[in-house]
């Protein structure tokens, strides 16, 4: 455990690092919340029992990770976790789990903000589903008051600390492909790429796959299947 500010920052109270190699102690956690603070922030990783935190921070993109498990059959780990642990936060929802493997924070699925969603001129990228992992930090419930910039509350919706569920680092790496599945960033093709795509068509031709990449999308391959 540790306190994050009550300002709207989400930021921890103190240096969090110290924290990432041992657990804060009653005494410590007493003196953060003896002047009656309403925000909880916990460390990920191994200072927590290798407990990793997979949030999604838009809701079409929670409910279209949903239902696509479902039909790569992952349904059955997706209701393992949210039963052990499932809160949800004033933009999304949050996800506990423990794992053998846990990771740094990543950033796994990120789309371009719509003009009226940027809080400034280069605010430009919204990011979908991401993960607080070893060492990482993360407001949980049931914080509330002034801790998010919105003055919502974080609420428990599933679950609780002593029922996080446990998957294995298949399962875990499943479900990040699934959600780096949902990135709808756009791809950058480097000039060099570009040059040496354009030499080798002048040169040979355009090749059979060449055209098919061109002239298809994904949405013409998986569409028809229900993608």
């Amino acid at each position: 455990v540790v306190p994050p500010k009550g300002n709207g920052s989400k930021a921890p109270l103190v240096a969090w690092s110290e924290f990432q190699d041992r657990r804060s102690t009653v005494d410590e956690i007493r003196d953060w919340y003896a002047n009656g603070r309403t925000g909880l922030g916990v460390v990920l990783g191994k200072p927590s029992g290798n407990v990793e935190l997979l949030e999604f921070d838009d809701m079409a993109a929670y409910q279209r990770y949903r239902k696509l498990a479902q039909a790569v059959g992952l349904g059955d780990v997706v209701e393992r976790i949210e039963s052990g642990f499932l809160e949800a936060s004033p933009n999304g929802f949050h996800w506990l789990y423990r794992c053998d493997v846990v990771e740094g924070n990543q950033k796994l699925a990120r789309r371009l903000k719509d003009e009226d969603e940027k809080s400034h001129r280069n605010d430009n990228v919204k990011v979908l589903i991401e993960t607080r992992g070893d060492g990482g930090f993360a407001v949980v419930a049931p914080t509330h008051g002034n801790v998010h910039p919105s003055g919502k509350p974080y609420r428990q919706l599933k679950g609780c600390f002593a029922t996080i569920a446990t998957i294995t680092s298949s399962e875990r790496e499943s479900l990040f492909e699934l959600a780096r599945s949902l990135d709808a960033m756009p791809k950058r093709e480097t000039h060099a790429h570009v040059a040496i795509a354009e030499k080798d068509r002048a040169d040979a031709g355009e090749r059979p796959g060449d055209y098919y990449n061109r002239t298809n999308s994904w949405q013409d391959v998986l569409g028809p299947h229900g993608w």
